[in-house]
């Protein structure tokens, strides 16, 4: 993995601010965060973006941290990064280190990376294989599945019964990986249906990473979780992703109205061939989308030329199948066509810093040269990540202006008033009142 920032440089490292506290480090009274944002929201309207603070407040950052990122589900990587009991990945948030690892018995288990003898941190990679985890500082060793089976110089009456690794709450779906590193994490079983009416033909548990790429940029995370709930400003800032999806570049009535049109075509035909066709987008109490939406005539997949990039997914009856498009508050973007997905996985790394990690996917037995080329098969997200992440920047650079007020949504993008009040409720307890439209398109679902 490799960071850069929106315009390309390597970035070495995250700057020393972005260091925070883990679960139990509070650095001020929550009491006093809470009334200083409770204070902030009392004229603050619905319906507008959140007042300056909350996007640039290294006390509310940290908050964020535990109320939203702790709690929650998120998103981590693929069952194909972990293909073989011992093989593991790392994930790092705020102050915490997990290790995600495959066990001997074939599951995945999710560890905190930190030894219980004297807390050092036992895996130090981003990834590798091992047959047991063995701390660098005293050696205590543990199974893959966290328990502890040596420890030197404890003498005859030590328990290791009581001294397993700290596990966090792990959930696979579709393929794909999901943590939760603060019980009791929230109900994920309408999530995991949803995924799997949508996704079952995908076959994306048999698909591999076959590209990844990391970026740095210098935006709050909430500016990137609310640029991923519209496309309002698709048409004028995305003409790789307009090229392949029409409603994202509709803007005129007639356009907007050829577009649903489209869709209800399309739809009729995924129907009849199989396809699970009912939008599920952001509800009232709801943390996740997953929506099918139609390219545009003659466009396949999301690729310059609109033509396969990559070999047909899993059992498609037919590479005209749209795009699954799916978002998961608070970190997960996706989407998925009938050659490839594409997976965007947003970790905050400070108030003003977020990581974004890309993954594009295709079939387990693709090879590459002979059956895809790495830039084609990325172009079209490449150019919309990087174009997102400048705008991003522009965002964070205004909102932390003396002239920044909150400003109100349009009503195209009813997206980021649902995730505003979804963020919300999580931090301070304020109701949602976010009704969403019968339907979604595009990047709005």
């Amino acid at each position: 993995m490799y960071s850069v920032d929106c315009s390309g440089c390597p970035i070495v490292e995250v700057p020393q601010r972005s260091r925070v506290s883990g679960l139990n480090g509070v650095a001020k009274s929550e009491s006093a965060i809470l009334t200083r944002i409770a204070a902030l929201l009392v004229p603050h309207p619905r319906g507008y973006t959140l007042p300056q603070a909350l996007y640039c407040d290294p006390d509310i950052f940290e908050l964020d941290l535990r109320r939203i990122f702790y709690r929650n589900w998120l998103f981590v990587g693929h069952i194909s990064q972990i293909p073989r009991a011992g093989d593991f990945i790392t994930y790092e948030i705020g102050g915490e280190s997990l290790v995600l690892l495959r066990t001997r018995a074939g599951s995945i288990r999710a560890l905190f990376n930190v030894c219980r003898h004297r807390g050092a941190r036992i895996c130090n990679h981003p990834a590798g294989h091992m047959s047991a985890l063995v701390c660098p500082y005293h050696q205590w060793t543990y199974d893959l599945d966290g328990t502890l089976v040596a420890a030197r110089n404890c003498g005859a009456d030590f328990d290791a019964n009581g001294c397993s690794l700290a596990p966090a709450s792990v959930r696979v779906t579709e393929g794909f990986i999901f943590v939760c590193l603060d019980g009791p994490p929230p109900d994920f079983t309408v999530v995991e249906q949803d995924l799997h009416q949508h996704l079952t033909l995908h076959e994306l548990e048999g698909v591999r990473v076959c590209h990844t790429r990391s970026y740095l940029v210098r935006a709050n995370w909430k500016l990137l979780d609310e640029n991923a709930r519209e496309c309002f400003h698709c048409a004028g800032s995305h003409p790789e992703y307009c090229g392949a999806v029409m409603s994202a570049g509709a803007t005129t009535p007639r356009e907007v109205e050829l577009a649903a049109h489209i869709q209800a075509e399309k739809e009729a035909e995924w129907r009849f061939l199989g396809f699970d066709v009912r939008q599920k987008p952001f509800a009232p109490g709801t943390f996740h989308s997953v929506s099918r939406y139609a390219l545009r005539p003659g466009v396949v997949t999301e690729s310059l030329d609109g033509q396969p990039v990559a070999p047909r997914l899993g059992g498609l009856p037919t590479l005209d199948a749209g795009v699954v498009g799916i978002g998961i508050y608070p970190s997960l973007l996706a989407e998925t066509c009938s050659d490839y997905a594409v997976t965007l996985r947003f970790t905050p790394r400070a108030v003003d810093i977020t990581e974004v990690e890309m993954a594009w996917l295709v079939r387990s037995d693709a090879k590459e040269h002979e059956d895809y080329e790495i830039d084609r098969l990325t172009a079209v997200w490449r150019a919309t990540a990087e174009q997102d992440w400048k705008l991003c920047e522009l965002n964070q650079l205004g909102v932390r202006s003396t002239r920044y007020r909150p400003g109100p949504y349009a009503s195209n993008e009813w997206g980021c008033r649902h995730f505003i009040d979804w963020y919300l409720e999580e931090l301070v307890g304020r109701p949602s009142l976010t009704a969403s439209p019968s339907r979604s398109i595009a990047r709005e679902p």
